[in-house]
């Protein structure tokens, strides 16, 4: 069961990020400076998220040290940009498509 848990923390991670960053997308309302810093903020929450699983959930990351949970919850935060990125090329070429029908 402890490394079903395991197998699991890199994903809640990036779900986590992924869900604050489409909050912050939502807050900022498309304004081209402040979406720069998506992957800056999304590193630094997934980072914060890894220390904090670390400390306070040491069982649930893979982690043997404290720098390996500060790069595996960077990482994670990278992935969330990185879905974000497909879904949003993915949607892109429905919306293309959406308009060609009309």
């Amino acid at each position: 069961m402890e490394e079903a848990i395991k197998a699991l923390s890199v994903p809640v991670i990036v779900s986590i990020v992924y869900g604050c960053i489409d909050l912050y997308k939502q807050i900022i309302n498309g304004k081209e400076k402040l979406m720069r810093l998506i992957p800056i903020i999304a590193a630094l929450l997934g980072t914060l998220i890894g220390i904090v699983a670390f400390y306070a959930y040491p069982s649930v990351l893979v982690a043997d040290n404290i720098w390996q949970a500060i790069i595996m919850g960077g990482a994670s935060g990278l992935t969330a940009t990185g879905a974000n990125q497909v879904l949003k090329q993915l949607n892109k070429g429905k919306d293309y498509e959406d308009e060609n029908e009309r």
